[in-house]
């Protein structure tokens, strides 16, 4: 059943009521226009309209409350579907990165990496420092959301990211000066091809 209908039968069912109120009392004042005194007549028809009033009142403060009920528990939900219709009013790209914005963490994030490669190459015997700095390329391209089309590029660059990672964690306590040329060497190749795949995103 509707909330419309309970509503109409709630309002018939408090007219029945009230209705019946009224003719109860006036029949409990049983009063006769014809041989009882005016003032008694008179008196008799007020008390029955206090007792309608009354009744009138407590009909209008249940369904007040009804009413205030009803908003209560429907305004969550009414909030929560406007704010899903304005989340897809206002378009899917809610919360993701732009072109521009996924081109400029990855360029930050290659402008880290090769500040730690250089690191690197300089201090030789504290590679675990150019590590750390190099670990800080992930801060940016970590909260990246990244479009649809998107999502392939990201995912290949961040395997990249990671190769470099790892190579520059290997330099870590590496004593043989050609595996050390060789893990610089691969990081600058890998950084290389980063950065020729994020010029293709430029626009």
């Amino acid at each position: 059943m509707s909330t419309n209908t309970l509503n109409v039968t709630r309002v018939l069912g408090l007219g029945a009521l009230i209705t019946g109120t009224g003719a109860a009392a006036l029949g409990l004042f049983a009063v006769d226009t014809k041989t009882d005194a005016a003032s008694v007549v008179v008196a008799a028809y007020a008390s029955v309209g206090v007792i309608v009033a009354a009744a009138l009142l407590t009909a209008a403060i249940i369904v007040s409350a009804d009413i205030r009920a009803r908003v209560a528990v429907n305004a969550p939900t009414a909030l929560t579907a406007l704010g899903r219709r304005s989340a897809v009013q206002g378009g899917v790209s809610a919360g993701v990165s732009d072109t521009t914005e996924f081109v400029a963490a990855w360029h930050d994030a290659l402008d880290v990496l090769r500040g730690a490669l250089k690191e690197s190459e300089q201090y030789v015997d504290d590679q675990l420092t150019a590590w750390l700095d190099a670990c800080a390329s992930t801060h940016r391209t970590a909260q990246l959301q990244p479009a649809e089309e998107q999502r392939a590029m990201h995912a290949r660059l961040q395997a990249s990211q990671r190769l470099v990672l790892g190579r520059f964690e290997s330099l870590i306590g590496e004593e043989d000066a050609r595996a050390r040329m060789r893990s610089r060497a691969e990081i600058a190749y890998v950084l290389e091809a980063m950065d020729r795949s994020i010029h293709l995103l430029k626009v």
